[in-house]
């Protein structure tokens, strides 16, 4: 009997907490209930359907194990409760890798986790393989544990919270693509933060590939933390990474390697420019030819809400980057928008919400020198202005009004938040979306303006002015 198959067999009449009714409690309690095992579902949201409250632990012992949501943080009076018990804790993650019978290729990191993903699967697409995609991208692992038949892989975005409980999870390929400060709200220091997201390459071995942004393993090398196997890396500042960027175009010095390959248009800025490295090499280690799989992203476009072309009006261009959540996400869009702006044109920002603490100092000389205008709105507008400079706002339309008012033909505005969303909205997806409306609704705007002065110059009533250049 298989390791997977040995597993579930030995969850079915367990008796299992699931701590946290969101869409990953739900999956595990699903997966958990089909295997056999009792459920327990428990939330601290009275609001969450079908979920318990935890008083309802001491009442229904004893209990044999404890699935966590990555939302329950390590703090939250739920988890020190079922800490309290006893018995093994795992993550969401860990009972769906355990109980699934594929290969996974798993990435993490600061940012561009989804990117990446989805480079990856398209890739791998173009190949042939049957592939799913899951956990932090939207579907959680559980979810898709009984597709394992059909599937030749799952591609898995991993978060920090996901990852700080995983026990034996093995990815077949674990990437890391970047490293740099995010949820201290819950993590406390930047070294906890990045030891769970080390979680990922804890238990790789022999035949297993772990492909690393080289800045990012010499941050792990600085913290103490081992990284085995010896890694593929990539970067776009260092020539001494198994893949780096020269001339904006990707180069390495790996057997086998062809020539210098072109980023893909549809891939602006230099972290997009990694994100296809960690995808390329990911292709070599699953023996892609690298032709083949820049061929499968022809056309690539990227997720909503990712430096995600809203509109391209009268010589104007907004951008939604609302999935933007930290400094340094704010950052690399203020590079990838800076190369779209006109010779003659400037850049507008609108950011802002709930910083988590991060720090926005370090981004004043960039902000200085390539934005032409700041626009800040939300909990921590005004921490932010005193950081950068810039205008404060009560809310995204106001500032968002304000950006484009000041935007003229050549110009980019970018909303580029640089923060969480939750101060004001759901989630990001939320926010970029209302940001989204408030572009199209100023893209209507200027074809209203454009087709009146197209009609007043038909009627005769504004002077048409010509050259008189020979």
């Amino acid at each position: 009997m298989k390791v997977w198959e040995e597993y579930r067999e030995s969850l079915a009449g367990r008796r299992v907490l699931v701590a946290g009714a969101g869409r990953s409690g739900l999956a595990a309690a699903r997966l958990l209930t089909r295997i056999g095992a009792g459920v327990l579902l428990l939330d601290e949201d009275p609001a969450r359907p079908g979920a318990m409250r935890p008083p309802a632990i001491r009442r229904g012992g004893p209990w044999d194990l404890a699935v966590v949501s990555p939302g329950v943080g390590p703090d939250s009076p739920l988890y020190r409760e079922i800490e309290g018990l006893g018995i093994p804790v795992h993550c969401e993650t860990e009972l769906g890798y355990r109980c699934s019978p594929w290969p996974v290729v798993a990435v993490t990191g600061t940012n561009g986790k989804t990117t990446t993903v989805r480079l990856i699967e398209s890739i791998l697409a173009g190949a042939g393989a049957r592939t799913a995609v899951a956990g932090n991208i939207g579907r959680p692992l559980s979810s898709v544990v009984d597709e394992g038949p059909s599937l030749d892989c799952v591609v898995l975005e991993a978060s920090s919270f996901q990852l700080e409980r995983v026990d034996r999870f093995r990815p077949r390929v674990a990437v890391l693509l970047n490293l740099v400060p995010d949820h201290l709200d819950r993590h406390r220091s930047f070294e906890n933060y990045c030891r769970a997201k080390a979680r990922l390459l804890a238990n790789m071995g022999e035949g297993d590939v772990a492909v690393i942004q080289k800045e990012a393993a010499e941050c792990l090398a600085r913290h103490g933390i081992p990284i085995v196997p010896r890694p593929l890396t990539f970067s776009t500042r260092s020539r001494e990474a198994s893949l780096f960027l020269r001339d904006g175009r990707i180069g390495s010095d790996l057997p086998g390697w062809r020539g210098d390959a072109e980023v893909p248009g549809g891939l602006r800025g230099a972290h997009n420019a990694e994100n296809l490295m960690a995808a390329l090499l990911v292709a070599r280690v699953l023996g892609i030819e690298t032709r083949d799989a820049l061929a499968s992203l022809r056309g690539f476009r990227g997720e909503s809400h990712r430096m995600e072309v809203i509109f391209r009006e009268g010589g104007m261009v907004a951008i939604d980057d609302s999935k933007s959540t930290n400094p340094d996400s704010l950052r690399a869009a203020i590079g990838a928008a800076r190369e779209m702006v006109a010779a003659h044109g400037r850049l507008w920002v609108v950011a802002g919400g709930d910083s988590k603490g991060l720090p926005f100092r370090d981004l004043a000389l960039l902000v200085d020198e390539s934005v032409d205008g700041l626009y800040l709105y939300g909990a921590d507008r005004d921490r932010m202005r005193d950081a950068l400079g810039g205008l404060v706002f009560e809310g995204i339309e106001s500032a968002s009004e304000a950006a484009f008012q000041s935007a003229a033909p050549g110009d980019v505005v970018l909303f580029s938040p640089g923060c969480a969303s939750f101060d004001q909205f759901r989630n990001y997806a939320e926010r970029g979306e209302r940001f989204r409306s408030l572009a199209l609704g100023w893209s209507r705007r200027i074809r209203q303006e454009e087709n009146a002065e197209c009609g007043a110059i038909r009627r005769g009533s504004l002077p048409v002015v010509t050259s008189t250049e020979e």
